[in-house]
């Protein structure tokens, strides 16, 4: 997970995403985690709050993407 996280971290540094955006994504990627190594004995209730999350800040996310790339080539890229 440290490599998802240094991402995240990455473009928060480089205003890519904002640092609410950004303590959101890294707060779920310990759930990731467990669901891919530790399926069996997750908190099942928490890691679906944990996904509901994930789709609420999915579109906030790929706006500040968009919106930083236009501002980097300077139009719109959808």
């Amino acid at each position: 997970a440290t490599y998802y996280r240094d991402y995240v971290e990455f473009c928060k540094k480089n205003n890519v995403i904002s640092e609410e955006t950004a303590n959101t994504i890294l707060r779920l990627i310990p759930i990731r985690h467990i669901l891919v190594r530790k399926y069996r004995t997750a908190n099942h209730e928490e890691t679906w709050r944990s996904a509901i999350t994930a789709t609420n800040i999915a579109d906030k996310l790929v706006k500040e993407v968009r919106t930083y790339l236009k501002r980097k080539i300077g139009h719109d890229i959808t």
